[in-house]
């Protein structure tokens, strides 16, 4: 018998959840911001971030966009793992492969 996590509903969940959870604390890192600056710029609150980073909870597709505009990433990449891996030296990230957009759109 396999466990879930707490407040998880499949285990499939768990597993977006430690999935998004790298990429946001790698474009947080790679960008040279604490998790209290993340916040600020996405406007959400220091212990919200705290739990994406962990992986205890799945974010909001506003979220999710707010979250990826402040690391100037795509909402495809950083939700999913999906388009180009953004490529942190640059200022701004490509554009996804997926939807097309870029962080700035």
């Amino acid at each position: 018998s396999t466990s879930k996590a707490p407040g998880s509903s499949t285990a499939s969940g768990r597993l977006a959840a430690n999935s998004i959870c790298v990429r946001l604390r790698e474009a947080r890192e790679a960008r040279g911001m604490t998790p209290s600056e993340l916040a600020r710029q996405a406007g959400i609150s220091p212990t919200a971030v705290a739990y994406l980073e962990k992986g205890d909870k799945l974010p909001r597709t506003d979220t999710v966009e707010r979250l990826a505009r402040a690391l100037r990433v795509s909402r495809c990449w950083l939700a999913f793992g999906d388009g180009h891996k953004p490529d942190f030296n640059q200022q701004s990230g490509r554009a996804c492969g997926t939807c097309g957009r870029s962080a700035e759109d």
